[in-house]
């Protein structure tokens, strides 16, 4: 798959022609997704969802318009004038971290009073840090939030499809129909993130998902865009732990590790059995990455 942010972002307007544009439009809604190939670094605390019809919308405010001196005839195809977010280094549509918390914070904001939520709101400095807006920014939030990355296709292999939105500038003219870009339905993706520090993590990783499945995230969820759901089973994926060792997080790939070294390869905490993270030099850690971590943490605590 060819790195779409550079195909959107750079080539596209390479030619100021309606026939490029078209050219360019039919690349990135044909492009095929290949997990396979894509190497997905998990957290501790993951989770995935899958976008639903008429599909999920991302970075819609950006510019993204050559304005009118487009040579052509308009029959020819159609430019996107509305922006879209893509990865700049694998040029995948994710969903940024900034994205994924600025919705939670909101709904913990808006529903403090809700049964599921309530008890949890005491935590929510602890979970998010100081808030902003009134300057208490002293206090660093326990949760990370990665981006939302796809780990599943749509339709066709596709991630990508094109929709229109036709705005109303006055009831005495025509509508202006805009093109934009959107991701399809059943595109499934991995929400990351790391509560290891946080009080209640398993709770509160739960309150995220059931807060995502039911607001949505991106642009006109008003509208029904960015409709989230369950998927029937979660994903397998490559997993990146720290160091930059890339393992499986496959049972098959950690009884391969032990096979290979009987004595190493495997988390020596009490009743784990996951797959330790090798270093450079070939040798294992001790410990998984969630009980590396908590190992670490006492150990700076002595």
């Amino acid at each position: 798959m060819q790195n779409l942010n550079y195909l959107l972002n750079n080539h596209y307007y390479a030619a100021f022609t309606y026939r490029h544009f078209a050219q360019c439009n039919l690349a990135l809604v044909q492009s095929k997704f290949m997990p396979d190939k894509q190497v997905v670094p998990h957290t501790p605390h993951s989770f995935a969802l899958q976008t639903t019809y008429p599909g999920l919308l991302l970075g819609l405010g950006g510019t993204h318009q050559a304005g009118t001196n487009i040579e052509g005839n308009k029959e020819d195809g159609t430019e996107i004038k509305l922006g879209f977010t893509l990865d700049y280094v694998t040029g995948l549509p994710i969903i940024p971290g900034s994205t994924v918390k600025g919705v939670l914070r909101s709904a913990f904001e808006k529903y403090r009073d809700d049964a599921i939520a309530a008890d949890l709101y005491a935590e929510m400095k602890d979970i998010f840090g100081g808030d902003n807006n009134t300057g208490d920014d002293t206090q660093r939030g326990k949760c990370i939030f990665y981006d939302a990355i796809p780990v599943g296709a749509g339709k066709d292999g596709r991630l990508l499809g094109l929709d229109n939105i036709t705005p109303h500038p006055s009831p005495l003219k025509d509508p202006i129909p805009l093109t934009m870009l959107k991701v399809i339905p059943g595109v499934t993706y991995l929400f990351r993130f790391d509560l290891l520090r946080c009080k209640n993590a398993e709770r509160v990783k739960e309150l995220f998902r059931e807060i995502l499945l039911g607001l949505g995230i991106g642009a006109k969820t008003n509208v029904g865009f960015g409709v989230l759901a369950m998927v029937a089973q979660q994903p397998e994926y490559r997993m990146l732990i720290q160091e930059g060792v890339v393992q499986s997080n496959s049972s098959a790939a950690s009884s391969r590790v032990a096979r290979q070294n009987p004595a190493a390869g495997v988390c020596q905490h009490p009743n784990c059995g996951r797959p330790a993270p090798q270093r450079p030099d070939g040798s294992y850690h001790r410990f998984c990455q969630p009980h590396y971590i908590e190992f670490m943490g006492k150990k700076r605590s002595k």
